[in-house]
């Protein structure tokens, strides 16, 4: 913070040594400048400093006299003053300046490290009297307050105090977040890096090397999780969140989900039912896909980690007009007390060194959202060791098939060539391995003005896989010059912006996109889509 410091002196000798030796305080102070009180008096009118030093003697108005004026005018009486006289000041003289209402007093000829001292002393002073005044302005407010509300005061108090209790658990709550994210991370970490190393093994076997790969693969997606409840936590909490909705096929993606999570049931020798009690084979609503991907997850997630034995089961059915999903598990439960909180960010059953189940208390805070957003409500049944229940209910609102946009998406194209703009060898290198069994031609960019240039070049291109974050030119400056003149050739965005606002501005540009890290099954399935 600068501050500024008002100079008064009649002899323009003096009041250059005053600045000189202001300047060799090294501090970066703003300096006004006047040769009599009368003109000192219309600068402080205009802009307030934060100190002033003035002399004694001056023609006309003199400084005792200044002074004065100043401190009589509320706006400017705690402006802290020193006086600075070549005169031998005795008791008397020291007396009426103070009187006057000067704070300090400097002989000249002036020594500039006493000056500094002494500017510093009193603007340390001025700053911690603006705090008293702001807090006695707080204090006589609270009190007024209290006098008003005096019928009240007690609900008062306890609020106080719950807010104080909520604050506390609040700020523990983070600390206890941010002690466990560290672990959360660094678990899946060590077991990629770990295993990674023991791949380079020369002798490893078949068998040791598609259950290492299993190993790291595992992990990876559950680094990927981790970071990725954070990023959408923050992008709740920042008012970011919305639906994307389009038409999906509900009994399709929880027949997804269920097939890969009954693998994980058999291994914990956990029975896993899945209930599908809607008749069609197929049955469209108008949501959020990933949103309902993230919530089943979570909860079925959830059901298998706090289940030791017995069963997890999915039921599925329409009830007054509505979807209703059921999660329900024979596991450990959750205590009455803890319900109430469970979808709180950062809440777990479990804090301290010596947990049992993991998990960084994202999740169901993440559920609840989500399900809110999606005008569905969620409920809890639970008891300690009989298990968990949640119930999911969403609008059965049936996708217009009228309202569908001809996207490109609709068309279907032969897919032979290929270009990757992509500045990062190490990811380019890894696409082409995915597409290696595909026999399809493959050229390179490694930024997005090469991208742009061999599109003008090669009219065989038919499929474009476009970085985001590249240097020379960046993929959405490139794809949009690219559509200008072939708008009919599909490009793909593969971009490590996970949160949706950052997705969001491509959404008009690309004709899709995929998240970093790339995965090959998901690759391929937006790869099919235009094939």
């Amino acid at each position: 913070m600068q501050h500024t410091i008002l100079i008064v002196d009649d002899e323009l000798v003096h009041l250059e040594n005053l600045i000189e030796a202001i300047k060799k305080t090294d501090q970066n102070y703003k300096v006004l400048r006047s040769l009599d009180a009368e003109m000192a008096l219309k600068i402080i009118s205009k802009e307030i400093p934060d100190l002033i030093i003035t002399d004694w003697d001056m023609p006309g108005i003199s400084g005792i006299e200044m002074i004065k004026k100043i401190k009589s005018q509320p706006a400017f009486q705690n402006i802290p003053v020193i006086m600075c006289t070549g005169i031998m000041l005795t008791s008397q003289h020291l007396k009426t300046a103070l009187d006057a209402g000067a704070n300090d007093y400097i002989r000249k000829p002036v020594d500039h490290v006493e000056l500094h001292a002494r500017i510093n002393s009193l603007l340390r002073f001025a700053e911690s009297q603006k705090k008293m005044v702001i807090s006695d302005e707080r204090y006589n407010q609270l009190i007024d307050k209290a006098k008003n509300a005096e019928k009240k005061s007690q609900n008062f108090i306890n609020e106080l105090a719950v807010a104080k209790e909520q604050a506390e658990e609040s700020d523990r709550l983070k600390t206890a977040f941010l002690n466990n994210i560290s672990h959360e991370i660094r678990t899946p970490l060590n077991a990629i890096n770990g295993f990674s190393q023991l791949l380079t093994n020369p002798k490893i076997t078949p068998e040791k090397l598609k259950t290492y790969s299993q190993i790291i693969s595992s992990h990876s997606d559950k680094l990927v999780e981790i970071i990725t409840n954070v990023i959408e936590v923050s992008e709740i909490q920042a008012r970011k969140i919305k639906a994307n909705l389009a038409e999906l096929d509900i009994i399709s993606l929880i027949n997804n989900i269920s097939f890969k999570y009954a693998k994980e049931a058999k291994e914990k020798n956990i029975e896993f039912v899945l209930n599908n009690n809607i008749p069609e084979k197929e049955f469209f609503i108008f949501s959020d896909f990933e949103k309902i991907k993230k919530i089943l997850t979570q909860l079925i997630d959830n059901g298998l980690k706090f289940t030791h034995q017995g069963k997890v089961e999915i039921k599925m059915e329409l009830v007054n007009e509505n979807l209703q999903i059921t999660i329900n598990d024979t596991g450990i439960g959750i205590a009455d007390k803890m319900q109430k909180f469970i979808f709180e960010p950062f809440r777990q059953l479990e804090t301290g060194i010596n947990r049992t189940y993991g998990g960084n208390g994202l999740g169901l805070s993440l559920v609840k959202t989500y399900t809110e957003l999606l005008q569905g409500q969620i409920s809890l049944h639970s008891e300690i060791n009989k298990g968990t229940t949640f119930t999911l209910t969403f609008p059965a609102n049936s996708a217009d098939q009228n309202i569908r946009p001809n996207t490109i998406a609709d068309q279907k194209y032969a897919v032979n060539t290929i270009l990757i703009a992509e500045d990062q060898m190490s990811n380019f290198k890894y696409l082409c391995d995915i597409l290696e069994s595909t026999k399809i031609n493959i050229l390179h960019a490694i930024n997005g003005q090469q991208a742009l240039d061999l599109c003008r070049a090669n009219a065989a291109i038919d499929l474009i896989l476009m970085d985001i974050e590249m240097p020379v030119m960046d993929g959405h400056t490139a794809t949009k010059l690219i559509k200008a003149f072939r708008p009919s050739v599909p490009i793909i965005a593969q971009t490590a912006h996970a949160l949706e606002s950052e997705r969001e501005k491509y959404q008009n540009i690309f004709d899709d996109y995929i998240t970093k890290p790339i995965d090959k099954a998901d690759l391929d399935k937006k790869l099919i889509k235009y094939m």
